[in-house]
């Protein structure tokens, strides 16, 4: 049922006198993997924020338009004073304007190498936003020339983006991270001159900034600063540094330089939330307050706003002016078009994995969306995928993930298709894992598939049903896809064949015939997931894990602090690691210390999280029973949900 979000589409005039089509805007947030070497934007690039417009934003923020060479090399960057990049970068904004949507272009004051607004304060990125080196190394304070001298730079820089005919500028002041930031925060900033002490002359150099940037650029070029709307708190939820009064004064004293204001969290990684936060929108709060306070400026939501319920009650009940909106729009290539239409119902739920900003650890230049594959590839979705020269009749055996999404995909093609699926519902080991509370975005999305499968007309779901060969050859299916999943390893270690045990991708689902004291050996992702939602639920629970930290191949950015966090507060769990499993035994373990030290470690019951197989060897029995036949998700090579989901959409649109 067809459902309005009045709200949240409804135009909205910036007090600078923009008018922007809807609440939705988007932040910085585009793919690593669209831009290689180029010193302007690639086609990829161009198509990439065009399809943001397209898809309904009303201003989208474009990164790379920088002036001082990003030493980390991950950011995106264009030359903007060479006349190629320029005339690239124009391209960039007349697609985005094609579909009546705003241009904004990043800049991200970084701090100038050797210098720091005070010397005697922690620096998290020394050397610029990402940088590898953390080691401590002495800097000296920005003098005031300086200062003057960098405002100036900035500022020109933004009036080249002008040039190039952006309608604004988005300048990060977020985190204690970039300059501006370090300047606001009484925590970096112990200056005694007029840079510091008080909150005016703290925000002294942010607002001379835009003061120059509005001279340069003129009053209707747009001003986005997103700030943290305080500072972080210590255990107690004291806070350190400045406060929501400090950002509401702040707002206030900004009126006719920033034009839009948008709040974040105190630090980084919780900006972008995950499954183990149980709240939507924690920080919503902030943009609340600042609002209320009317500081004559636009306020921005953000972090976490995805479901159209909530984000036209913000809008809605006062609470913001706009909606800072990434991940809604990455796992969704039509989120805008579903709110116009009021198909809320229709829009795929984000898992909160934070894959987007990077697939895993070690693979920092690769990100994509789980739930949505024609991320990141706008410029080739359209051509890779085949027209469909007949309807077939198509039969898909395994209801995981990779299963779904192909059998969803493929009907939609217009195929006939029958999907068989073993046990009693679909969603294979995802179903398992998604019982832990922390992984409600999982169980969302298998729900939200489970729906749009019942609701296809020419799928016909098979449960409890494991065909052989022989059944499936009778039926005559032109196409077979095999996605039939893995298994998980039993592990070389003494003992295995003869303990009692239990399989991690089987606990989820028989936690209550577990005891209270529980070993699980395997400290990977899945091994300390499985240990969190063991603790979750009563049990004393001790991780043994032969790295040298839980997790490893876990995604370090914007997510792994989260679930560390989620781990060292969980009441009952506990882990052990650089420890080697030697012996299992029903009532406990001996694992080898990094010494190669022997200790015995007693407990009611032992799970394995080891590693899995791919199901390989079963696809291979249907593969003389159609015409066409292909395999999918785990049973081709054990991979993650992306790939999987990935794999699935791919064969779907190719028969």
């Amino acid at each position: 049922m067809n459902k309005e979000f009045k709200s949240m589409t409804s135009p909205y005039q910036l007090p600078n006198g923009v008018i922007l089509r809807n609440r939705m805007i988007i932040p910085p947030s585009e793919p690593h993997n669209i831009q290689a070497t180029e010193n302007y934007p690639s086609e990829g690039t161009i198509m990439h924020y065009a399809r943001r417009a397209q898809n309904g934003a009303a201003l989208v923020t474009c990164d790379g338009c920088y002036l001082k060479q990003d030493p980390t090399g991950k950011h995106m960057e264009w030359d903007i004073r060479n006349a190629g990049a320029q005339h690239y970068m124009t391209q960039l904004v007349d697609a985005v304007h094609f579909y009546g949507a705003k241009a904004n272009a990043v800049i991200m004051p970084f701090i100038p190498e050797g210098y720091d607004v005070s010397p005697d304060v922690d620096c998290p990125f020394p050397k610029g936003i990402g940088a590898a080196d953390t080691e401590p190394y002495i800097v000296e304070e920005l003098p005031k020339d300086l200062i003057y001298e960098l405002i100036e730079t900035w500022a020109n820089q933004a009036r080249l983006c002008a040039n190039a005919g952006f309608d604004g500028v988005y300048i990060h002041m977020a985190y204690r991270a970039t300059l501006c930031a370090r300047f606001i925060s009484p925590v970096t900033n112990h200056r005694k001159d007029e840079f510091g002490g008080t909150l005016e002359n703290r925000i002294r150099f942010p607002l001379l900034l835009c003061k120059r940037i509005k001279e340069l650029c003129g009053k209707q070029f747009i001003i986005e600063c997103t700030v943290s709307g305080h500072d972080m708190t210590d255990d107690e939820g004291h806070c350190n540094g400045a406060v929501l009064d400090d950002t509401i004064e702040f707002a206030k004293r900004s009126k006719g330089l920033i034009d839009i204001m948008t709040l974040r969290s105190p630090h980084i990684d919780p900006q972008h939330p995950t499954g183990f936060n149980l709240k939507h929108t924690p920080w919503v709060y902030m943009a609340e307050a600042v609002k209320k306070a009317e500081p004559g400026i636009a306020v921005a939501a953000s972090g976490g706003l995805f479901y159209p319920d909530e984000c036209n009650a913000i809008i809605k009940n006062g609470q913001a002016d706009l909606l800072s909106m990434a991940r809604a729009f990455i796992s969704n290539p039509d989120y805008g078009k579903c709110v116009y239409e009021g198909r809320g119902e229709d829009i795929v739920p984000c898992l909160r994995c934070n894959k987007c900003h990077m697939l895993d650890a070690g693979v920092e230049l690769h990100s994509a969306c789980v739930v949505n594959p024609q991320w990141a590839n706008e410029i080739r979705v359209d051509r890779l995928i085949s027209p469909v020269e007949r309807e077939k009749k198509v039969a898909i055996i395994g209801g995981g993930p990779a299963g779904m999404k192909a059998a969803f995909e493929a009907a939609q093609r217009g195929h006939q298709v029958t999907l068989f699926e073993k046990s009693s519902h679909l969603g294979g080991l995802a179903a398992k894992a998604s019982l832990a509370d922390f992984k409600w975005p999982m169980r969302d999305y298998l729900t939200f598939m489970n729906r749009k499968l019942q609701e296809q007309t020419n799928i016909e779901l098979k449960l409890n049903c494991a065909p052989d060969p022989a059944y499936i050859k009778e039926q005559n299916y032109d196409v077979l896809i095999a996605a039939l999943g893995s298994h998980p390893l039993l592990p070389e270690i003494n003992g295995v064949s003869d303990a009692r045990f239990m399989q991690a991708v089987d606990a989820f689902e028989h936690e209550a015939e577990l005891g209270k004291r529980i070993i699980v050996v395997g400290g990977g992702e899945i091994g300390s997931e499985t240990g969190l939602y063991l603790a979750r639920k009563g049990h004393d629970v001790t991780v043994v894990c032969r790295q040298s930290a839980l997790a490893v191949k876990a995604r370090r950015v914007h997510y792994y602090t989260m679930f560390v966090e989620a781990m060292e507060k969980q009441e009952g769990f506990a882990f052990i690691l650089n420890a080697v499993t030697k012996e299992v035994r029903s009532d406990g373990i001996t694992y080898a210390d990094k010494d190669g030290k022997l200790h015995d470690l007693p407990c009611d019951d032992v799970v394995l999280s080891c590693g899995a197989a791919a199901n390989g060897s079963e696809a291979m029995r249907f593969a003389e029973c159609a015409r066409e036949f292909y395999v999918i998700g785990d049973c081709d090579h054990v991979a993650d949900m992306q790939k999987a989901i990935r794999s699935g959409f791919s064969v779907a649109n190719s028969i």
